[in-house]
């Protein structure tokens, strides 16, 4: 399980003196190392996962400290690149073989790890670009209107960018929840929505269908895509246009319907992606399609695993599936092609640190048997806040339907995550301050098992409502 392999490479230190070799030739060189190894990928057999868990050790020993720091800067918008393009071929090789029958079953999880990791180099050199006040990707006037022009578009795709109804769009916001949601099933993920989009055929007026768990499911204008402060995006998009604009078109019509009526559609708090009276983010999208294909399509290829024995989050939020549909899920689907990519490089930093300490979170209550016991005081907030929606306040915050127990667990995350931030910044600050260089995943992991090591964390505020 995930929680007890990082626990082991948490072990590992990331820094390693003597791996001068990695660094042999200069930072592209240490890029094309990976590249390489991802191309010796063998998808089709049992060393699928040893082959992918060798690209994965590279990235965890590539220190940036063994580079001069403008050579990173200056080599980041070509690395970037090519590692976009590693990614691409990675997924085009799994449509391949997906479409023949030959990718092996236990190749999926091995490539979201894959994924996860060469996305992590990309943002990490392309954040230290941006912190010294450079473009980390040349700007391209190609890309969707929607999105600013630090964009990256697959090879293939046709330019400029247009959207299409039934395309799917992949995101990651940076508040609290959104690293819960990234990091709760059994492979950790880096995206927390998904919505789908709809072009009306006449007006050719752009929406987003969407599901949240404020307000459940909502209609909105796609120029408003980022304005509550995502700071990433992927556009991926169906091979067979018919069935994904049929897919669109019918979500659209049953969200709009609902929300015209005054009763939105709710959210899914149980993620069960089979039963469609509620819906959660990813659902939006697994229904239409199964309404476009009779049932013959079903997204996605590959569903999440909540297979934790330390389940205490989820059954407080009333999640009680061991499967579902996450919204990175979509990246290992095989039937769905990447458009394009895009980022906020000055902002991927902070959504890095919040999944570093999800991560320690969910590590620490699967190995140390840590869990959540709501205090006095998030009892009565949480109940309080439960009447004030009821009377028609926080409108934007919570649904009425939304469970005690879940609200308790939204404000103990929150307060939880703020406390393990503060105390991990001091360091990451010093670091920045001697290196030039921010703290990366690994670094921001260290540092909270050093925190819990050195008894840091006996003595924070949370240790009454957070133990075994």
């Amino acid at each position: 399980m995930k929680f007890i392999l990082n626990g082991i490479r948490l072990g590992i230190v990331l820094v390693l003196a003597s791996n001068t070799a990695f660094a042999a030739g200069g930072f592209l060189s240490a890029i094309e190392r990976i590249e390489d190894a991802a191309a010796r990928i063998h998808m089709d057999s049992l060393k699928c996962e040893q082959d992918a868990n060798a690209v994965v050790d590279l990235v965890r020993h590539l220190d940036p400290l063994q580079f001069p720091i403008f050579e990173i800067r200056e080599g980041a918008p070509a690395a970037i690149s090519a590692l976009f393009e590693v990614r691409n071929d990675l997924k085009e090789e799994m449509q391949e073989l997906y479409s023949a029958g030959a990718l092996s079953a236990a190749c999926a999880p091995a490539i979201r790890k894959v994924f996860r990791h060469v996305r992590g180099v990309e943002d990490f050199i392309g954040s230290i670009r941006a912190l010294h006040g450079e473009e980390p990707i040349p700007a391209n006037p190609n890309g969707p209107g929607f999105l600013p022009a630090g964009i990256l578009v697959h090879e293939d795709v046709r330019e400029p960018v247009r959207l299409q109804s039934g395309d799917i769009l992949l995101s990651r916001g940076n508040a609290n929840v959104s690293a819960l949601i990234a990091r709760m099933a059994d492979e950790d993920t880096q995206f927390s929505h998904m919505a789908m989009v709809y072009i009306d055929p006449e007006t050719r007026e752009e929406f987003t269908i969407e599901a949240h768990i404020e307000f459940g499911s909502k209609i909105f204008p796609l120029r408003d895509w980022l304005k509550d402060g995502k700071v990433r995006t992927v556009i991926f998009r169906q091979k067979d246009p018919i069935r994904a604009a049929v897919a669109a078109r019918y979500m659209f019509e049953r969200v709009k319907s609902a929300q015209d009526a005054g009763r939105p559609v709710r959210y899914d708090f149980g993620f069960d992606m089979n039963d469609h009276r509620e819906i959660f983010c990813s659902e939006v999208v697994r229904q239409g399609y199964s309404f476009a294909s009779a049932g013959t399509f079903l997204v996605p290829a590959f569903p999440s695993k909540f297979t934790m024995k330390n389940r205490d989050i989820l059954d407080r939020l009333g999640i009680r599936i061991e499967e579902s549909f996450l919204p990175e899920d979509i990246e290992l689907d095989p039937r769905f092609q990447l458009i394009a990519e895009w980022r906020d490089f000055s902002r991927i930093g902070a959504a890095v640190r919040k999944d570093a300490i999800m991560d320690a979170i969910y590590r620490w209550m699967e190995m140390d048997g840590l869990r959540f016991h709501p205090s006095r005081n998030h009892r009565l907030q949480a109940r309080l806040g439960k009447v004030l929606r009821n009377l028609g306040f926080l409108k934007e915050k919570m649904p009425t339907y939304m469970r005690v127990r879940a609200i308790e667990m939204s404000l103990m995350i929150e307060e939880l995550m703020g406390e393990l931030e503060k105390m991990t910044e001091a360091h990451a600050l010093r670091h920045y301050a001697e290196t030039g260089l921010p703290f990366n995943f690994f670094q921001y992991s260290e540092e909270l098992e050093r925190l819990k090591a050195e008894g840091a964390l006996k003595s924070a505020s949370f240790r009454n409502w957070f133990h075994p």
